[in-house]
C-alpha cells in the first residue's frame, strides 16, 4: 500500500510539474480593447483645454506599437490607434464631417454631378512598441490620448469615440465606443 502511495503522489508531482511548465497566454493575440475614462481639463472660467482619452487594452503576444524604424511603409505612415469622432444629434451619434459634398460642374457653370467627399475627423496615432522581454508575452495595461485645445475645437458639445487598434500581425482588436463626452468651449 505504501509503495502505490508513493507511485501516486510521483504521479501527481509531475503532472503539476509539467503543467507549471507549460506556456499559458492569458489574453488572445487578437488585441482587445475598452473604454476606461476621460480626465477633462477646464480653464478658471470652467471652459475645457484638453481632454485625456483613456482607453484598457490587452494581447496575447504583446505584438503592439511600432519601434521608429517602422514608422513609414512603402512610404506610408503606419498608425495603430484609430480614434473616430462622433457627434451626438438628438439621440443618436453620427460620424462629425468635413467637406461633405463635391459639385462638380461644366464650364458653363452647370452641375453635372456632385459626390460625397467627406472625411471623419478622427484622431488616429501610432502607438511606440511595448512588446514584452521574455517567453510570456501577453500585455495590458492603459493607453492616454491627449485631446489638446486645438482639437477641442472640432468637437460637438456631446458626442463620443469609436476607436481599435491594430497589431504588428494586422489583427483588428473589437470595435468599442466610448462614453459620452460633454465639453464646455
Amino acid at each position: 500500500m505504501k509503495k502505490v502511495s508513493i507511485i501516486v503522489l510521483g504521479s501527481l508531482l509531475m503532472i503539476f510539474f509539467f503543467n507549471s511548465c507549460r506556456k499559458t497566454d492569458k489574453f488572445s493575440i487578437i488585441p482587445n480593447v475598452s473604454f476606461r475614462e476621460f480626465i477633462q481639463y477646464k480653464n478658471v472660467a470652467g471652459k475645457d483645454t484638453a481632454v485625456d482619452f483613456v482607453i484598457n487594452f490587452q494581447d496575447g503576444d504583446g505584438d503592439l506599437g511600432y519601434s521608429e524604424n517602422e514608422y513609414f511603409k512603402c512610404g506610408v505612415p503606419q498608425n495603430n490607434l484609430f480614434i473616430f469622432y462622433e457627434e451626438k444629434i438628438g439621440n443618436s451619434y453620427v460620424p462629425k464631417k468635413f467637406l461633405e459634398k463635391i459639385y462638380d460642374i461644366d464650364q458653363n457653370c452647370d452641375t453635372i454631378g456632385e459626390r460625397d467627399d467627406s472625411l471623419q475627423l478622427s484622431f488616429s496615432s501610432r502607438m511606440t512598441n511595448i512588446q514584452p522581454r521574455g517567453s510570456d508575452k501577453s500585455i495590458e495595461g492603459t493607453v492616454s490620448y491627449n485631446l489638446s485645445k486645438n482639437n477641442i475645437l472640432f468637437l460637438s458639445p456631446k458626442g463620443r469615440f469609436r476607436f481599435y487598434i491594430i497589431d504588428r500581425a494586422g489583427h483588428q482588436s473589437n470595435i468599442e465606443y466610448s462614453a459620452e463626452l460633454s465639453i464646455v468651449k
